[in-house]
């Protein structure tokens, strides 16, 4: 019985690597099949169901470009100043450590749910995180901007999240 569960709990985790190793491929294989040497998509915005917004580089230009369903639209060229390439950053700065960010959040809840957590704490750790995410390497030219933006989101994001999570124990579907 106890080599049954052990097996198909090996099972289950080999079909779960297999499967994230075939996407992670997939996913580099479709990122170099859509990048041009002189042509990328530089952001996205979603509008609505089916319609956005592309900001495109074309060698040394920026595009505007509507999308709705079939339909694809000029819009006006962009002028950028201070547009660094995503390029040329290293991959290091870019890095998003997913383990640690997930290892504070998991301390926070674990210590929230024993009463330990203050309000100052809750704060250091948060600036910690968003520090790790960030990166130390890009605090340049625009990195305070970016933590503050970042910071901004994510803050709008746990007061979304404490919403929903107060209408959940209000209509007591935990």
């Amino acid at each position: 019985m106890f080599a049954q569960v052990i097996g198909i709990l090996l099972a289950f985790g080999s079909v779960l690597f297999l499967a994230v190793i075939f996407t992670r491929f997939m996913a580099g294989k479709a990122k170099r099949t859509m990048k041009g040497q002189y042509m990328n998509i530089v952001e996205s915005m979603s509008l609505g169901v089916d319609k956005q917004i592309h900001l495109i580089r074309v060698d040394r230009q920026f595009v505007l470009v509507a999308t709705a369903g079939k339909n694809v639209e000029f819009l006006t060229i962009v002028k950028l100043d201070n547009y660094v390439d995503n390029d040329e950053l290293t991959q290091n700065e870019n890095a998003f450590d997913f383990k640690t960010f997930f290892n504070k959040y998991l301390q926070n809840y674990k210590d929230k749910k024993n009463g330990k957590e203050s309000k100052n704490a809750a704060q250091e750790t948060e600036d910690e995180s968003v520090e790790d995410i960030i990166g130390k390497g890009q605090a340049g030219a625009g990195g305070s901007l970016g933590k503050e933006v970042f910071k901004s989101n994510l803050s709008r994001l746990k007061s979304i999240t404490d919403v929903i999570y107060r209408q959940r124990e209000e209509n007591g579907d935990d």
